[in-house]
């Protein structure tokens, strides 16, 4: 029961993890338009200086202290109490994100590129 417990919140966090960074990754100029929430555990945020911003949780709340690193440097910012984060620099088409909490799998996120619909 617990080891099913243990794998199922890995798998929970995976697929919160994965919503919130290509929700986030949807970034771009908003015209006479409202900020939305993109899901019920991920927000969205516009930004003026077009800086990637947002909120890790699980099914149980905010995962403070996660941490998003840029891959292969030491770039990356740790999520504060409520769980949100800005990273501070701006990504490119091709960048790597990792994103690892404590009892949790590290998982990569390829910033892909963003079209403005």
């Amino acid at each position: 029961m617990e080891v099913q417990k243990i794998k199922q919140s890995k798998f929970n966090f995976l697929r919160v993890a994965t919503v919130a960074i290509f929700s986030l990754l949807s970034l771009h100029s908003i015209k006479a338009q409202e900020n939305t929430v993109a899901s019920k555990t991920v927000k969205k945020e516009v930004v003026q200086d077009n800086l990637l911003s947002g909120v890790v949780l699980d099914e149980s709340g905010p995962l403070a202290g996660a941490n998003i690193l840029l891959k292969g440097t030491q770039i990356g910012v740790t999520a504060d109490f409520d769980g949100k984060f800005k990273f501070p620099k701006v990504l490119q088409e091709g960048d790597v994100l990792l994103v690892s909490y404590i009892g949790y799998e590290t998982q990569k996120f390829v910033i892909k590129k963003i079209k403005n619909f």
